[in-house]
């Protein structure tokens, strides 16, 4: 098993491709293997987390994916949250050795909810949910290396 996590994250390698372009997920059976098997945060009524973490492998990585449903806005309101999850998440080091695999999950809200939402709204709710991410992982680490 380790040896299959190690090849996938040496096919991933490097986190940041070019100009500092983020690895995605893209295979739909990824994104099903993380809402069928994977933990999830909610963040708030409109914002999911869905994750799940390797560890014991040769260097940190990030695979990011998003489901915007097109219940949740026009495409340009849809894209441009994904817009500002890259710019967040662009800026985020991950330190030590996991990979972390997270599907950000936006849900249908009122309209006028979605609507006034301002990048720092946005960013402050990714920030709640990325530091919660942070603390269960360190938390599950550090339990699995005491036993």
């Amino acid at each position: 098993m380790h040896d299959v996590a190690q090849k996938a994250v040496n096919a991933l390698r490097p986190l940041l491709v070019g100009n500092n372009r983020l690895q995605t997920i893209k295979k739909r059976s990824d994104f099903l293997r993380l809402s069928k098997d994977g933990k999830r945060i909610k963040v708030c009524p409109w914002l999911i987390f869905n994750y799940s973490v390797e560890e014991d492998v040769e260097t940190a990585a990030l695979l990011l994916g998003w489901t915007v449903p097109k219940r949740v806005g026009s495409a340009v309101f849809r894209n441009k949250l994904k817009r500002w999850a890259r710019e967040f998440f662009r800026k985020q080091k991950l330190t030590g050795k996991q990979v972390i695999y997270l599907n950000i999950v936006v849900r249908e809200q009122r309209d006028d909810l979605l609507k006034t939402l301002t990048f720092q709204d946005f960013t402050d709710h990714l920030e709640l949910g990325w530091g919660n991410l942070l603390s269960r992982c360190k938390k599950a680490f550090d339990v699995g290396r005491k036993t």
